[in-house]
């Protein structure tokens, strides 16, 4: 008998409480246009921690990466598509609305508590490190139920908490030129690119997209770009027994390099993280 495909989306809750739910959602991405809309039945925080995708809210698309968590409020209808090949997987934190009313006072939700104020923001290391951790700590059945309710309210309450506005009014042009970049760096996979080469292939100029980039995402490119390499190591470390491969095929240029800039993101090596999340 022919062997059924595999489903385009798998889903597995890793915790449920009448506060809040995890679930991890893998997709195989092989959707490349924008699919049907939807709209979640309640209110969610995705936290994508592999590969990419788009959603699109009308004429306005994100850009999904491990450096985002982006805002799902109820009922709020978007589509998805998938420019990078190779599938995503995400961390779906759905809020209960009294949970969610709680947290209006963190200002990224609106006064009723009913629908977030925003529809993405960049995730600080530190924000991460704690996605990171708790995932682990679930996974491997370490957290208790008391445990994984603290850390994931604290996780929502760094993602909902009002971040400084943008040094620069955003436009249409440069909010899709900000996108533009992100998704050049996603198809790059590691591979190191040239500041120059970045600005050709999305026709802006070196020294405008800097500034631009800088203004709108509160980090320089250069940051943001090694964030994205760090955080994939946060999710490849545990499984992986070559550290100084790894470096290289992230983009480092020794593992020595690796190793100082996840300790400097981080507060800890990578063998640390590594015994961490074996729970040693």
């Amino acid at each position: 008998m022919p062997r059924e495909p595999a489903p385009e989306l798998t889903r597995t809750v890793l915790f449920a409480s009448p506060l809040l739910e995890l679930a991890d959602v893998q997709c195989r991405g092989t959707c490349t246009h924008r699919s049907a809309e939807e709209c979640t039945h309640a209110a969610q925080l995705i936290l994508p921690y592999r590969g990419t995708f788009v959603r699109h809210i009308g004429a306005k698309a994100m850009l999904a990466d491990v450096n985002q968590v982006l805002f799902f409020s109820a009922g709020q209808p978007h589509q998805v598509s998938h420019p990078v090949a190779g599938g995503d997987a995400s961390l779906v934190l759905t809020l209960a609305p009294a949970t969610l009313a709680e947290l209006a006072h963190t200002g990224g939700v609106d006064a009723h508590g009913e629908r977030f104020r925003r529809d993405r923001r960049t995730l600080t290391p530190q924000a991460q490190l704690r996605r990171a951790c708790v995932t682990a700590r679930l996974a491997s059945g370490a957290a208790g139920a008391l445990e994984a309710e603290v850390r994931l309210l604290e996780l929502a309450r760094d993602a909902l908490l009002d971040a400084p506005p943008p040094r620069r009014k955003p436009t249409q042009a440069t909010l899709q030129l900000v996108e533009r970049v992100k998704l050049r760096l996603a198809q790059a996979d590691g591979h190191r690119l040239s500041l120059a080469r970045i600005g050709a292939d999305v026709g802006a100029s070196p020294v405008y997209l800097t500034q631009v980039f800088r203004d709108l995402e509160g980090v320089p490119l250069y940051r943001y770009q090694a964030q994205l390499r760090l955080a994939q190591a946060l999710e490849r470390l545990p499984h992986c027994d070559d550290l100084a491969a790894l470096a290289l095929d992230l983009g480092f240029a020794s593992h020595s390099q690796f190793a100082t800039r996840f300790r400097a993101a981080y507060g800890l090596t990578p063998s640390q993280w590594r015994r961490r999340v074996a729970g040693r």
